[in-house]
């Protein structure tokens, strides 16, 4: 008896062990129970581009390179209804002057017909195109699709049911990769958790609907909306131009929340605190749009800045509409990569203070810092 205990042992021990092999991925971590699906292998500097179609709507993301690093473009396609012309109403005969009410026909005359309202005719549509720059949602979905990990692969189903929704789908999921493209269909959803059914060669997989929900709506998620890609935290140093006259600030103490503050370099000890109050609207200006760039032509510059880090430079220069009451700002930056248009509210601000920025220093012991 006791022989057969450490037997049973011995055999639970070696299951045990077998399960958390058949369990574990490539890098050993183990997600018992986990019915996850690989619906394709890759790397993410295998993929080239990820496009998004649907009856009315193409999502394209494509990686493109140059001097300032890897970015990530993105180009939004979508049918939009023209406005139709409003349907006039059918004319109303007045009555004759001096009767009232509706004529009666004379005898053997045939009652006039009523006028029929005309057909609406069918809406029509125009397509837009916009592009951006792809924020960092935008970046991380090259990570998320390589490989395609599904929430778990549907084996021995009728791809045909209409509970899938492939015979129907008018959307569909382009993969472009080095080692050759590959095109999903995107069926229907599932009740309640609202993840889709997806085909892939053939075979059926149920993928997380958050993996999709950023491709479906790219035009309001995925664009980059800051100027540069630094925060003001990690910023040694500010430069700013308008016209003849230019200055530069330093980052004191930029490593100590509690003590940073902006001075002049001239002034390094002397807090600058309406330079700091304007370099904060700087970071907090956002782009509401990026432009074709032959509205240049309507554009006069205002003023130049640049982000300076440990490691790189950013430069930005702020433009603005000519010949406007209430004219429109507008950006060209490195890091956009196209001219952007500005929010207005904060982009008026840092236009009407860099006077006072670039004005004299602010009074005080310049050995003495906050």
């Amino acid at each position: 008896m006791k022989q057969v205990g450490i037997l049973g042992g011995l055999l639970a021990v070696t299951l045990i062990g077998s399960y958390m092999a058949w369990t574990a991925d490539d890098s050993g971590t183990v997600e018992a129970g986990s019915d996850a699906a690989m619906v394709y292998n890759a790397k993410a500097s295998d993929l080239t581009g990820l496009v998004w179609k649907s009856e009315k709507l193409t999502v394209s993301l494509e990686r493109k390179s140059d001097e300032r690093g890897d970015y990530t473009w993105v180009s939004v396609s979508e049918q939009v209804e023209i406005p139709a012309e409003p349907v006039p109403e059918p004319e109303v005969p007045e009555p004759i002057e001096g009767e009232e009410g509706t004529s009666e026909p004379a005898d053997g005359e045939e009652p006039a017909e009523p006028e029929e309202p005309p057909t609406p005719a069918e809406p029509e549509y125009e397509t837009t195109t916009t592009v951006f720059l792809g924020n960092k949602a935008a970046g991380e979905l090259w990570d998320k699709f390589a490989p395609l990990m599904a929430l778990r692969k549907l084996d021995d189903v009728d791809s045909t049911s209409a509970v899938f929704g492939f015979e129907d789908s008018t959307t569909s999921l382009d993969i472009a990769r080095r080692s050759g493209p590959l095109s999903l269909v995107v069926g229907g959803e599932t009740y309640g958790t609202k993840d889709r059914y997806i085909q892939s060669e053939g075979s059926v997989f149920l993928l997380d609907d958050a993996t999709l929900r950023p491709l479906e709506f790219g035009k309001t998620r995925l664009v980059e909306r800051n100027l540069v890609p630094v925060k003001s935290k990690d910023t040694l140093k500010v430069g700013v131009k308008a016209g003849a006259t230019s200055v530069a600030f330093s980052h004191q103490n930029k490593d100590d929340p509690a003590a940073a503050f902006w001075a002049r370099e001239d002034s390094p000890k002397t807090a600058d605190d309406a330079a700091g109050d304007w370099i904060d609207k700087l970071f907090r200006m956002r782009v509401q749009n990026y432009e074709d760039s032959e509205i240049a032509a309507t554009l006069e510059p205002v003023l130049t800045y640049t982000i300076a880090t440990n490691s790189e430079v950013w430069t930005v220069e702020v433009l603005r509409e000519t010949n406007a009451i209430s004219p429109e700002f507008y950006a060209r930056t490195e890091y956009n990569r196209s001219l952007v248009k500005l929010t207005k509210s904060l982009a008026g601000e840092v236009v009407a203070d860099v006077d006072i920025v670039l004005g004299a220093p602010p009074e005080g012991d310049d050995e003495q810092a906050p």
